[in-house]
């Protein structure tokens, strides 16, 4: 966020101090005795909420499933970046991580902007799981270290 006039504050926090996540670690930060409130039908797959509310009206305008997404009465620490922002991934065969760090200006949504801190820094970080097929046998699935692939 940025003072009225001025230079960039450190962290979206307000008075609190951005500290280390105690669940995640590392360059994850929490924002100290601050909480983003979620949709309670707006979850992903692993149960974590995504749809950010501040009213349930915000929930009412949403379309999570079936329906709208519920009222907006979970709660999560507000997430916030340390002092250096950091994102790191990994080259692997079958798990790779994809990591990456961006600038993102302020959407027409103030609402939006409030929530996700915009404008502002952003690091998407991304494990994913990778199936390599064979050249000579796109039907024959290639095993890291292994091999196993026919030749032509």
């Amino acid at each position: 966020t940025r003072r009225a006039q001025g230079d960039p504050l450190p962290n979206d926090c307000g008075q609190n101090a951005c500290v280390v996540d105690p669940v995640k670690g590392g360059n994850n930060g929490i924002c100290e005795g601050g909480v983003l409130n979620y949709c309670e039908d707006g979850v992903k797959s692993n149960g974590n909420p995504f749809v950010t509310c501040i009213t349930n009206a915000d929930c009412a305008m949403q379309i999570c499933g079936d329906g709208d997404c519920g009222l907006c009465t979970v709660t999560r620490p507000k997430p916030c970046f340390l002092e250096t922002i950091t994102a790191a991934g990994q080259a692997d065969p079958v798990f790779p991580t994809g990591a990456a760090l961006a600038c993102i200006g302020p959407t027409a949504n103030p609402g939006i902007n409030s929530a996700a801190g915009l404008p502002g820094p952003a690091r998407v970080v991304n494990q994913a799981r990778a199936t390599t097929f064979c050249a000579s046998n796109p039907s024959v699935q290639y095993m890291p270290g292994i091999g196993g692939c026919p030749v032509p």
